[in-house]
This record gives C-alpha cells, structure tokens and sequence, in this order.
C-alpha cells in the first residue's frame, strides 16, 4: 500500500516524515495501513512504518534518495526501464482522494494536523487540544489555522 501511496502523491513524498504523518492520518481516515503510532519530537511516529519502509528500499520496492536541496530523503517509486513506475496493491478511492488532498500540503501544516488528530484520539477536548498545541508546536503557529480547519473538513474534530 505503501507504493499506491506514493502513486497517488504524484509518484514522490518528500521526506520520511511527511510520509508518517500521511500514513497516520489515512488511518485516522479509515484507511487499514496496520502501523501503530506514537508521539515523537517531530509529532506522530511508527516504528512499524520505518520497519515497512526499510523493507520497501531494501526490497527496490521504493526508492530513496538524499534531497540536499529539502534537507531530507525523497521517496519515489522504482521505474521498470520505461516512463512509468509499476505500482501494485490498490488503495481505496477515499483513501486515494485524501492523499491527493494531503500530499500537497507542507510537512509544517501535516505536523500540526496529525498532532491535533493523535490528540484528539486521546481524548483532549477542543480547548485542551489548543492549548496542548501551544506546548508541544509553538513554533508552527502560523499553521494552527488551515490545521484546524482541515481537522474540522476532513476528520470531523472541531478545535
């Protein structure tokens, strides 16, 4: 699944990152990656997803390369000699959409977004999600807004 993924994303995802936050947010869509998540420095994390993912570049499955220009991995899809990479396993037509709606979005605006969705499945209201925020995420700021709108829109979590 984890290649559709990155199909539907226009073929790359810039960074190892984004990649997390994309995956737990199409769980916390209805999407069944079956990866568990915890919470890290740089917001929601899945050993399992890093595990699959090693898996994925040791097996050619997916390809990454150093992004100097990102500051990071970029992670592609493998071509089979011609112009389009093969992909596999199909992911749902939901699941497709979301990540043609997520895939665009900053890592910075998927980092505020995933962390208010993991705290919300937590059981933080509302406020103390805010307020959480402010703690844990204080310099994305600027990204509070479209997150929370976003989590409204997509997830149905009103902050």
């Amino acid at each position: 699944m984890l290649r559709q993924l990155i199909a539907e994303a226009s073929g790359v995802v810039y960074s190892r990152k984004k990649l997390h936050k994309l995956v737990f947010l199409l769980q916390a869509a209805g999407e069944d990656f079956d990866q568990e998540f915890i919470y890290h420095n740089y917001g929601v994390f899945s050993p399992t997803l890093a595990h699959d993912l090693d898996e994925a570049r040791g097996s050619q499955l997916i390809a990454e390369s150093r992004s100097v220009d990102r500051g990071g991995y970029t992670l592609s899809l493998p071509t089979d000699g011609g112009e389009t990479p093969s992909v596999g396993i199909q992911i749902s037509p939901k699941c497709a959409d979301l990540v043609r709606r997520l895939a665009g979005k900053s890592p910075q605006h998927l980092e505020v977004l995933s962390t208010i969705i993991y705290l919300s499945q937590h059981y933080y209201a509302a406020d103390a999600i805010r307020e959480k925020l402010k703690i844990l995420k204080p310099d994305l700021s600027d990204h509070y807004s479209a997150a929370y709108t976003d989590a409204r829109d997509i997830f149905g979590v009103a902050v």
